[in-house]
């Protein structure tokens, strides 16, 4: 295991593409009743499939299966790719750097998801966990054996993980309901992750991404999952865990700032100018 500790200062990407694997929500007919959300979600982004007799239906060359739409779950997973033009020369080449923020909350949606939206899994040159919840770590070490099965033999994807794993979360309900554990340390490694334990900013994939040290909790918003507990096998005993003190987004640059802070505590896209 790596300590992360290198702090360096963010590049400035031209273009920022965001793929959501994993979210509560994939309704893509209804809108948001938010008047102020607006995206482009429709049946006409699901994959098509060649159609093997285009005659026999009218010409049509290409359908919508329905097994090409993705699966909604509790939980969270993007696919984070940014773009940033490099003067080589007389000329302008786009260099492209993925990072998967999350990986949802168990294997089979993960996979099933990665493999529907046809992602070039490959590409990630990192992935970023960012607190220790079943929701949000359990499809990683799915997310390693794909990533890493699809880049050259032998390579690793680094794996940031924050401080503090802890052995079980839970909520307090009138007794104590136990999460399913996070993967081990040693499960990741065993996946094949190549880990980096984040204790302050960070900055990966040629300083097109920095990830959070520890977020100070400074609002009234900022309450955390009511009822949230954890437990330690060393005490064994049950204590409060609301805030997620161990919780860390991952900022990139582009034309200002965008930073994607856990949705959980501080479920907010903020953006800034230079």
């Amino acid at each position: 295991m790596t300590p992360a500790n290198q702090t360096r200062r963010l590049v400035e990407v031209d273009g920022l593409e965001i793929h959501v694997l994993v979210n509560d929500e994939i309704d893509q007919i209804s809108p948001s009743p938010n008047l102020l959300v607006e995206y482009t979600q429709s049946f006409a982004g699901v994959p098509l499939t060649p159609v093997s007799d285009p005659a026999a239906r009218g010409g049509a060359r290409l359908e919508m299966p329905m097994r090409n739409i993705c699966c909604g779950a509790h939980g969270l997973s993007l696919f984070i790719r940014t773009e940033t033009h490099l003067i080589q020369t007389a000329t302008k080449d786009g260099v492209s750097k993925t990072l998967l923020f999350d990986a949802g909350p168990e294997e089979d949606v993960f996979e099933r998801n990665a493999t529907r939206l046809r992602l070039p899994m490959g590409n990630v040159g990192a992935i970023v966990l960012s607190h220790w919840h079943r929701d949000h770590s359990g499809g990683l070490l799915s997310a390693i054996r794909l990533i890493n099965s699809k880049k050259a033999e032998g390579s690793q994807v680094t794996v940031a993980l924050p401080p503090d794993r802890l052995d079980y979360r839970g909520v307090m309900f009138d007794a104590p309901v136990s999460l399913e554990p996070d993967p081990s340390l040693l499960q990741i490694e065993n996946a094949g992750g190549k880990i980096e334990t984040i204790h302050k900013v960070y900055t990966v994939l040629d300083d097109m991404f920095s990830i959070s040290g520890d977020i100070p909790r400074e609002t009234s918003y900022e309450g955390g999952i009511p009822g949230g507990i954890r437990y330690s096998a060393q005490t064994g005993k049950w204590t409060t865990d609301e805030l997620i003190l161990e919780e860390r987004y991952v900022m990139c640059k582009i034309k200002g700032a965008i930073s994607f802070p856990e949705f959980k505590t501080d479920p907010r896209l903020t953006v800034s100018t230079r």
